[in-house]
C-alpha cells in the first residue's frame, strides 16, 4: 500500500498508492467510531453528561449557545519537530503525513490532547492545501490524500479515547504565508483553494471548519463563505499585531464586521504574539463581537538549537493563569497555539475548568 524507506525517512510512494490509502483509513475511521476503549479517560473536571444525546457538532455549538467555556487544544508543529520529523517549509507540519512514523505521531499528539482535557480537537491540516504541495514539488492528489489522513488521525484518536463529544474541526489556514499579508493571492484563486480545501476536510468527515491565523479581511471572508458553500459550520480566527490590528493593518472591528453575517460560531484570535501580548485584540474583540470570542496565543518560546525545538520562556502554569483572565474578561473559548503543550491545555483545564 504504502512504501516506506528503510531509513524511516519520507516514504517512497506514488499519487495513486497515497490517496488509496487516505481514502481507505477514512473509511476505517468511520467503522471505528463506535468501538470503546479503557485508555485515556479524560480529566473529570470535563463534564459531558449533559450532551450524552447530542452529536460532537451540537454539543460544541450547545456549549456555546449556554455561555458555558470551551477548551481548545494547543499546537502541534512544533510538538511534531521537536519529536525529530523536520517540519521544514513549504509543508511544515504537514511533513509528518508522508512517513508512517510522522502518522503514528500526530494520532498521538491528539490523544495526549484529548488526555490533557481538550473538548475540541483539530486536525494537523494547516499546511495540506494544494500550494503548499505544488511548492514542496508534490501533488494535488497527494495533498488531498494528506488531507484525509489527518482527519483520519484526529477521528481514530477521538475514538480510541472514547470522546465521542469532541468535535473534530478541520484546521484551514491562509494559502500564502500567515506572517505576510502582502502574499494573499487574488480572489478567484483564493476561492478555489479554499473550496477545494473545504470539500476536502468534509470528505474525510470533519465536523466544523476551524479558519485560523488568516491576515486579511478579504481572504477571511473568502474562506468562510466557501466552508459555508461546503454545508459546513466554522469558526475564523485573526492573525494580529500587538495593538489589535490584523498583520495586513487592518481594524479588527472591519474584521468581525465583514464574516458576522456569514455566521460562524465564534469569532477568534490566535498566533504571532504571546499571552502578554494578545490582551488588546481580546480586548477589540469582546467590545464588538456579538458572537463568542476566542483565544490562542502563542506560548512564549523562542527557538532552541539544543533540543531542536523551543525553549519556553515560561511555564504552562503562567500561560494558563492568562487563560484565566481571558476567560474572566468574557472569552468563550480558550487554547493554545505554536509552543504551546498538552501540559499548558492540562494547566488551563485544572485552573479554570474543574468542577
Amino acid at each position: 500500500m504504502i512504501r516506506f524507506v528503510s531509513d524511516g525517512s519520507t516514504p517512497e510512494l506514488t499519487t495513486k498508492e497515497m490517496t488509496s490509502f487516505s481514502a481507505q483509513t477514512a473509511v476505517r475511521s468511520s467503522n471505528h467510531m463506535s468501538e470503546k476503549s479503557s485508555i485515556g479517560q479524560s480529566p473529570r473536571y470535563i463534564g459531558r453528561e449533559p450532551y450524552q444525546d447530542l452529536s460532537p457538532i451540537d454539543v460544541f455549538r450547545e456549549r456555546l449557545r449556554r455561555g458555558e467555556k470551551v477548551l481548545f487544544p494547543g499546537g502541534i508543529g512544533a510538538l511534531i519537530h521537536e519529536r525529530g520529523i523536520e517540519t521544514k517549509l513549504p509543508l511544515w507540519s504537514a511533513e509528518a503525513l508522508l512517513s508512517e512514523h510522522g502518522a503514528a505521531v500526530v494520532k498521538g499528539i491528539h490523544r495526549e490532547y484529548l488526555d490533557a482535557g481538550a473538548q475540541i480537537v483539530t486536525t494537523n491540516t494547516f499546511r495540506t492545501n494544494s500550494r503548499s504541495f505544488l511548492k514542496a514539488n508534490r501533488t494535488t492528489e497527494e495533498a488531498h490524500a494528506a488531507t484525509l489522513l489527518a482527519v483520519y488521525l484526529a477521528r481514530e484518536a477521538r475514538s480510541e479515547r472514547m470522546r465521542e463529544d469532541v468535535a473534530i474541526g478541520g484546521c484551514v489556514g491562509p494559502v500564502e504565508e500567515c506572517f505576510e499579508p502582502e502574499l494573499v493571492p487574488d480572489d478567484e484563486s483564493l476561492r478555489r483553494e479554499h473550496a477545494q480545501l473545504a470539500g476536502w476536510l468534509k470528505e474525510g468527515g470533519v465536523d466544523f471548519i476551524a479558519i485560523e491565523t488568516i491576515n486579511t479581511i478579504r481572504e477571511a471572508k473568502i474562506a468562510a463563505e466557501t466552508a459555508r458553500a461546503a454545508g459546513l459550520p466554522f469558526t475564523v480566527s485573526f492573525v494580529c499585531n500587538e495593538n489589535g490590528d490584523l498583520l495586513s493593518g487592518e481594524p479588527i472591528e472591519n474584521a468581525v464586521d465583514a464574516v458576522l453575517s456569514l455566521e460562524p460560531l465564534a469569532i477568534c484570535t490566535n498566533c504571532y504574539l504571546n499571552p502578554e501580548q494578545i490582551g488588546a485584540t481580546l480586548d477589540r474583540l469582546l467590545a464588538v463581537s456579538p458572537l463568542p470570542v476566542g483565544v490562542y496565543a502563542n506560548g512564549g518560546g523562542t527557538p532552541c538549537h539544543e533540543t531542536n525545538g523551543l525553549k519556553h520562556n515560561h511555564s504552562a502554569e503562567h500561560y494558563a493563569a492568562h487563560a484565566e483572565e481571558w476567560l474572566r474578561k468574557g472569552a468563550a473559548i480558550v487554547g493554545g497555539c505554536c509552543g504551546t503543550t498538552p501540559e499548558h491545555i492540562r494547566q488551563i483545564g485544572l485552573r479554570s475548568f474543574r468542577k
